[in-house]
């Protein structure tokens, strides 16, 4: 039996499956195949991140469906990147305090 490539339908699903974990997950994850800790990931990186979810997929592949991904072309994926290419929305920005008010309403002061 043949491996999926980078293209084929069990990437798309085990990307969905990835998708589908919460914004402190995808991060996480992230983070574990951010191998140099350059706050991007390479096709060098992603190799093994494929390979680990049993997708067999050549370097070169793996770079092509990266540029797919990511406009720059410098074939490098920061979190917002790799959040795009899982069809993730980004997470909503913290909402800014609000004052003395809030404080009062969750029982801080008296």
């Amino acid at each position: 039996m043949r491996a999926p490539a980078a293209g084929e339908p069990a990437l798309r699903g085990a990307l969905s499956s990835l998708a589908r974990l919460p914004d402190e997950e995808v991060e996480a994850f992230f983070k574990l195949h951010d191998i140099n800790h350059s706050g991007t990931i390479d096709a060098s990186e992603l190799l093994p991140m494929f390979n680990e979810m049993g997708l067999k997929a050549k370097e070169e592949e793996i770079a092509n469906w990266m540029r797919q991904a990511h406009v720059d072309g410098d074939n490098q994926l920061d979190l917002v990147a790799f959040r795009k290419l899982l069809g993730r929305p980004q997470p909503a920005p913290p909402s800014p305090q609000t004052g003395p008010a809030d404080a009062t309403a969750c029982g801080a002061a008296s």
